[in-house]
């Protein structure tokens, strides 16, 4: 219950200032124990997502609002693939990793530039899924180290954890796509020279970025053309 009207809230199907059914009607769609339904309710209080009365009806909160940062994580997990979150979350992803790229060529060793041009000379020419999926997380887990960030590292770990749940997700760092070599020892050259690593990254991603740009419209446009509930 507690993953299903987060969703909900999240994806905008709950808007904020709704209120929602009452703990036996949830109790009933759920057929869960009124024992629950609390627990799931205080939950989502918790996290800011929906403001409980006491003897009154609980109602949604705006999740856009909330400043909790564990609801960050609760968005990636429940990221629809290719829309809404879904969307969202491979482009922040994506933008992580360039951020992670401008302190890395500030502050990257000839010894973890020897690991990177290690790791991709010991690639096989036709890699497996696990080999691909084991050379990226080296690689920029070697980029998270060479920030000299602690914080970088551990949100580096964290989105590793993401990836290693769901690895097929659109917003997994393995994504099933061929390794562009010549990309990942130009990216080495660029680190190696202290300058034009994250320019050379964010070039790469802007048909993705683009892709998102699209998408965005798409919806836009959806809701626009979609009738109004209101007469």
């Amino acid at each position: 219950m507690f993953e299903a009207i987060a969703r909900e809230i999240l994806n905008g199907e709950l808007e904020p200032g709704v209120m929602l059914p009452s703990q036996r009607e949830l109790a009933e769609r759920f057929s869960i124990s009124m024992l629950v339904v609390r627990q799931a309710i205080h939950g989502l209080e918790d996290l800011g997502l929906v403001r409980v009365r006491q003897g009154g009806p609980t109602m949604v909160l705006d999740p856009n609002k909330a400043t909790d940062i564990r609801l960050l994580e609760l968005r990636v997990k429940l990221a629809p693939l290719g829309k809404g979150l879904g969307i969202y979350t491979l482009e922040l992803r994506s933008l992580f990793m360039m951020q992670m790229l401008l302190l890395a060529e500030r502050r990257i060793n000839e010894r973890e530039i020897g690991v990177l041009t290690y790791l991709i000379d010991s690639l096989p020419k036709e890699p497996s899924l696990d080999e691909t999926r084991h050379f990226r997380m080296e690689f920029w887990r070697q980029i998270a180290t060479a920030t000299r960030n602690e914080l970088v590292e551990q949100q580096m770990l964290w989105w590793r954890a993401r990836a290693r749940e769901a690895p097929t997700h659109g917003f997994g760092l393995i994504p099933a796509t061929p390794i562009n070599v010549p990309f990942y020892r130009a990216l080495v050259r660029a680190l190696e020279a202290h300058s034009g690593a994250s320019t050379l990254y964010l070039t790469s991603i802007a048909p993705l970025l683009d892709w998102v740009d699209a998408q965005r419209q798409k919806a836009a446009d959806a809701e626009r053309a979609a009738p109004s509930a209101v007469p």
